[in-house]
């Protein structure tokens, strides 16, 4: 009694720090994130590229620091420093704190109080135009303001992290004045509009970005908070023009507002937020990423002698920042986009009496009217304002603009090509072209498809040619050759087979267990030219099987009229049209006719499977390959109980070649969901899916008796000392074993690839463990020892 007093009195202690600290855990306030600046997302192997491409936008030089010289950090295509070769006359780099704009358009300046520098009644020229209007360089800026009285206030649509300075009248103090200066009413993280302004402050997501995610908002009203005017969201006007940064409201005035038409594109359906629009042709990534076409496929004609462009009409420049080319042109294409076609000029048909508002319809649609959308080419009869084209009445431009698009029937629905998704969809036509499924079969033209495989996938650079026997002449398509195999189909449309002559017909890339990656063979039960292909539902796009090929006496559902192809297909490979379906009429008019997108399992479980009961297949001792829904299935993830397909991968992207093809095949692991599990009761500290995902499946070759060359989608370990013969697949190692409706993977494939069998030697080359020793170190690898019960025996 008094040993166990002993025992209980050394525990107590121990105990009560236990308590102490989880009591302490659950008081942890949540930390706070703070801003960290764009160089630290822009690290190398984070967001590096978007980084670069915002650094060349023009989001970053909305507001510049002046350090007594002129700043340096201006991208090379910038227009500043090329046009002004300093501040207004009378200001020296020394009498200026910072320089608003630079990057195009225009330039302003801040004084060395901190207020904006303003022309005042002397009309002093304070203000540089980069657009080349001759006359129109220098020119005055708020003529009702003297110097030194204008403060600076731009800040939330200028800075990242601005907090205005509300009691700037009343507080007395600098504290909440930028570098202490009086005219800048407020304080600010950084110059300019950085990553965090739209995304957040990023410190918690630095630290750790798995855990951490920044916020991600693609809506519209995101960029609504700057590019616009008017809190009530009407399109001011000033001049005869609309005003500058007032694309946001111009576009909720406009039948792209998703509150007129179902699916209307956004900002971010057309813009690259992060790239340059002003510079769009020189600077990196590409400001604006679709044309009109992508959505209008259906205006196929337009009764207009000449070239114009859909946003010479639809776009005109009918608003002004610096400078105006003439009375019908400014400086910024309008986002309005709908044209009034009525005989009427901007003064009557567009602004409202006062000039200070464009005009809306009841539904609050807003027009512009015809000579800002022809005037910039025609010329305006009697006045001469306008472009060099012809001169047009407004009468006569009305006349022409009824029915100038003449509108045709959509194609009947067919196939159009990944081609023609690549044209707008160029990421994802991109990333899907270095992965392995446009190559599940290649045609051949009687030489080898160099330039079709990327030029990282293991064909051509492993194989020389078609199987001993065979010229490339002789075969007419390829099956596979982005990684494990490839094999072949004949001048006949039959799958090359070795028959009883045993030919090496199939070459493996992968090394197998003699350490061999070669030739081997393929089917020694069919003669050659006897095992027709059908294997094109999932290995084609757009297959249709022969199903009455040994009756129908025709070579017409055969692909290329080949008796051994037993159904014909729109493309080899899979496709983008073989998940979304026809894209024809989407080429032709996106807004009308959309496309699937299916983001379930069970359309990766369409060919990521082989049982029709979905059965996990099982042969020679290892699981089949392409089985991964059924795996999936049958694992703690399937169906309704966790993760699918799409959660952990990009269907675009290769998982094969994942660290050198475009995209990323893998988009989370294990520790995205499972961050409960800190705790790993193992030496080296293997990664999750080494025990989890061995490669229990085979496609090609196999390692050695407990390694195949595919990883399992299964997951769940079965810790009992049982191996794969009596602990995984059925008496006829033909199905894996289920327990319920689940399956898991035995021991020996979940270790044995790092160590050995102690009484074969297979396996991997650490230290040998029998399945009982295995099975005595999964129990509680992952529980830490302070969780673990603690026995008082």
């Amino acid at each position: 009694m008094q040993r166990g007093i002993w025992k209980l009195t050394l525990l107590l202690p121990l105990l009560l720090l236990l308590a102490a600290g989880c009591t302490k855990d659950k008081t942890t306030e949540t930390p706070v994130a703070a801003f960290v600046g764009s160089a630290t997302c822009g690290t190398t192997n984070c967001h590096e590229t978007i980084h670069d491409t915002w650094a060349e936008s023009g989001h970053p030089y909305k507001l510049t620091k002046i350090d007594g010289v002129a700043p340096t950090a201006f991208p090379a295509h910038a227009q500043f420093p090329q046009d002004p070769q300093g501040p207004p006359e009378g200001y020296t780099w020394e009498d200026v704190t910072y320089m608003i704009g630079g990057y195009g358009w225009k330039m302003r300046w801040v004084d060395d109080q901190g207020y904006v520098v303003t022309s005042g009644a002397a009309g002093n020229l304070v203000q540089y135009n980069f657009e080349d209007n001759p006359g129109e360089e220098w020119v005055t800026y708020h003529t009702q303001d003297e110097p030194g009285t204008k403060p600076y206030n731009c800040g939330k649509c200028h800075t990242t992290g601005w907090i205005a300075d509300e009691d700037w009248e009343t507080d007395g103090t600098l504290d909440d004045n930028q570098d202490g200066l009086p005219g800048m009413h407020g304080t600010f993280e950084a110059t300019g509009i950085h990553c965090e302004q739209c995304h957040g402050p990023g410190s918690l997501h630095a630290d750790a970005p798995s855990s951490n995610e920044m916020e991600l908002t693609l809506s519209s009203d995101l960029c609504g908070q700057c590019h616009m005017r008017n809190a009530d969201h009407s399109i001011a006007a000033s001049g005869g023009f609309i005003k500058h940064h007032e694309q946001y409201d111009e576009w909720l005035h406009s039948p792209h507002n998703p509150s007129r038409q179902a699916g209307a594109p956004g900002c971010n359906d057309c813009h690259d937020p992060h790239a340059s629009t002003q510079f769009d042709d020189v600077a990196m990534g590409m400001g604006v990423k679709t044309d009109c076409q992508s959505c209008h496929g259906d205006i196929t004609t337009t009764d207009h002698v000449g070239d114009a462009t859909c946003v010479d009409c639809h776009m005109p420049q009918a608003s002004k920042t610096a400078v105006k080319w003439h009375e019908y042109k400014g400086d910024i294409k309008t986002h309005i986009w709908a044209i009034n076609t009525d005989p009427v000029g901007k003064t009557d048909g567009m602004f409202n009496a006062e000039g200070n508002l464009v005009l809306e319809d009841g539904s609050g649609k807003a027009a512009v009217t015809l000579d800002f959308a022809c005037y910039g080419c025609h010329a305006e009869p009697g006045t001469g304002e306008g472009g060099d084209a012809s001169e047009k009445t407004l009468q006569q431009l009305s006349d022409r603009a009824v029915g100038i698009h003449g509108a045709l029937e959509p194609p009947a629905l067919d196939y159009a090509g990944s081609e023609a998704c690549g044209d707008c969809h160029t990421d994802h036509y991109t990333r899907w072209s270095d992965s392995g499924h446009p190559y599940k079969l290649t045609k051949l033209e009687g030489v080898p498809p160099t330039d079709h495989f990327p030029a990282h996938a293991q064909f051509p650079n492993d194989v020389d040619g078609p199987p001993a026997g065979y010229t490339w002449e002789d075969v007419t398509y390829t099956i596979g050759g982005y990684g494990w195999k490839m094999r072949w189909v004949d001048a006949n449309g039959y799958v090359v087979t070795s028959g009883a002559a045993g030919d090496l017909v199939q070459h493996n890339f992968e090394a197998d267990e003699a350490g061999q990656a070669d030739w081997v063979t393929y089917h020694t039960q069919d003669e050659p030219g006897t095992k027709p292909y059908n294997c094109g539902a999932c290995h084609t796009t757009g297959w249709v099987a022969d199903e009455d090929w040994d009756t129908d006496g025709t070579l017409d559902d055969n692909q290329d009229g080949l008796e051994g192809m037993h159904g014909t297909f729109f493309a080899g490979g899979v496709h983008c049209e073989e998940c979304h379906g026809m894209g024809n009429q989407h080429v032709y008019s996106p807004g009308n006719y959309g496309m699937t997108v299916d983001s379930s399992s069970e359309l990766c479980g369409q060919c990521h499977t082989r049982d029709a009961e979905n059965r996990i297949a099982a042969k020679g001792g290892f699981i089949k390959h392409h089985e991964q829904y059924d795996e999936w299935l049958h694992s703690p993830h399937g169906a309704t109980r966790g993760p699918g397909c799409n959660d952990c991968h990009d269907s675009h992207s290769s998982t094969k070649f994942d660290d050198v093809a475009a995209g990323t095949g893998m988009t989370a692991d294990c520790t995205s969901c499972h961050s409960d599990i800190t705790h790993m009761e193992h030496n080296g500290m293997p990664d999750c899916i080494d025990c989890h995902m061995p490669k229990a499946s085979k496609t090609a070759v196999k390692v050695h008796e407990y390694q195949g060359d595919i990883k399992t989608h299964i997951w769940s370990i079965n810790t009992d000392p049982v191996g794969k013969t009596d602990g995984m697949f059925d008496a006829e190692g033909a199905f894996v074993l289920l327990d319920g409706d689940q399956a898991k993977v035995t021991l020996d494939f979940a270790c044995y690839g790092c160590h050995s069998d102690p009484d074969t030697g297979e396996g991997g080359t650490i230290g040998p463990l029998s399945l009982e020793e295995l099975s005595a170190m999964a129990d509680g690898m992952h529980t830490p020892p302070t969780q673990r019960v603690i026995s008082m025996r």
